[in-house]
């Protein structure tokens, strides 16, 4: 994978180091990570989950963010055979060209957009061991970007760490019943989480959700609960979420991860909630 490549020690950054092609037409980077961290061809992973899990902490060290691509199944029980996991850059380059003699770009087809995509080559490769089991080995690793890494610094403000998580948003509205302001609430989190560069959202993004949070959340939290949900069912390909509502009410909810659903398998248990029982009371 890295053969014909020769390292440039002069550009080399914090966290990864510059190649060049064969031939040296063009720029490849080489991310710089511990081998704690990095994929092991040797592994054998009990879960899908675990697998992808272990690429996003490779990735948040290398200095880049990922995303689930393409997926094969077997064909008798359409379980999973094949997961590619891939480089956020991966993706063929808009044509983004522009009458650069109209002064009003009236001819712009694109839209402007902050995410980039380079057709980038980084991806891992994972695969079923064999039917009727849950574990999965890496089957193919290319770890080669043809654009620049994050470093430390440039990744505390990427799109993905400014993203709110759930403990955030809790955060957030905790502290609007109290009346203290988007502004002081991200000034206390910074300081019970040991300084700015341990919390991701910056104070623009708290003041955001704040200003947003009575168009969607109203006077219930129920629309926290969803999205929360609905987060999970994208991270984690096997977890499931379904909900229901009535007159734009949440009437109902389903929700079951991999571990649940081996032991339903198994077992045959369902758990019930009864979302009333302290008002019974």
């Amino acid at each position: 994978m890295n053969s014909g490549l020769e390292s440039d020690s002069i550009n080399e950054c914090v966290n990864n180091s510059i190649l060049y092609s064969p031939g040296g037409s063009s720029k490849l980077w080489k991310p710089s990570v511990t081998k704690e961290f990095m994929p092991d061809d040797d592994v054998t992973f009990e879960s899908l989950t675990h697998a992808i899990n272990m690429y996003r902490k490779y990735a948040k060290h290398a200095g880049f963010d990922v995303r689930l691509n393409t997926t094969t199944r077997f064909q008798h029980d359409k379980s999973i055979k094949i997961k590619y996991v891939v480089c956020n850059r991966d993706g063929k380059i808009p044509d983004r060209s522009l009458d650069t003699m109209d002064t009003n770009n009236s001819g712009r087809k694109h839209r402007n957009s902050n995410f980039i995509v380079t057709d980038s080559k980084a991806l891992i490769k994972f695969e079923r061991v064999s039917i009727g089991t849950n574990e999965f080995q890496i089957r193919e690793f290319q770890e080669l970007h043809n654009h620049p890494l994050y470093t430390t610094e440039e990744r505390r403000h990427s799109k993905k760490a400014r993203k709110l998580n759930y403990a955030d948003k809790e955060f957030i509205i905790r502290a609007a019943t109290t009346n203290v302001g988007a502004t002081k609430a991200h000034k206390l989190r910074h300081a019970l989480k040991g300084g700015y560069e341990c919390v991701g959202p910056e104070e623009s993004d708290y003041k955001n959700f704040r200003k947003k949070l009575g168009n969607i959340i109203g006077n219930k939290d129920a629309q926290l609960v969803v999205n929360k949900m609905n987060e999970r069912k994208t991270d984690f390909p096997d977890y499931s979420f379904e909900y229901k509502c009535v007159e734009s009410v949440l009437n109902a909810m389903f929700w079951a991860d991999e571990t649940d659903k081996v032991f339903y398998k198994e077992f045959g248990d369902v758990i019930s909630f009864e979302t009333a029982f302290r008002t019974n009371k």
